[in-house]
């Protein structure tokens, strides 16, 4: 049996201000209602890589140009093996921020 893997990433803006994002309130998702980084499952046969810049898209509307593989840990407590990423600010067209900051 192929162990899940999924993947995140750290984002910053300018401003180094963390982007995360609010995890649904399902029972049957690993740490629901809680804040995470960006990120996922990696469907069958796709990288990690490609699952983060799928991630990116579906849950924060961001495309990313390039990413920095940082890390790869054993998630114990949820899905399974993660790979962890950084996006350098300059990946983006245009910066993040707070509405109202």
């Amino acid at each position: 049996m192929t162990a899940a893997r999924g993947a995140v990433a750290i984002i910053t803006n300018r401003r180094s201000e963390l982007l995360l994002h609010l995890r649904d309130d399902r029972p049957t998702i690993a740490r629901p209602a809680s804040w995470s980084l960006v990120g996922g499952g990696c469907d069958p046969g796709e990288a990690p890589a490609a699952a983060i810049v799928r991630e990116l898209h579906e849950e924060a509307g961001l495309t990313a140009d390039s990413l920095t593989e940082l890390f790869e840990t054993r998630d114990e407590h949820g899905s399974g093996q993660i790979r962890v990423a950084r996006l350098d600010r300059n990946s983006f067209g245009s910066d993040f921020s707070r509405k109202n900051a």
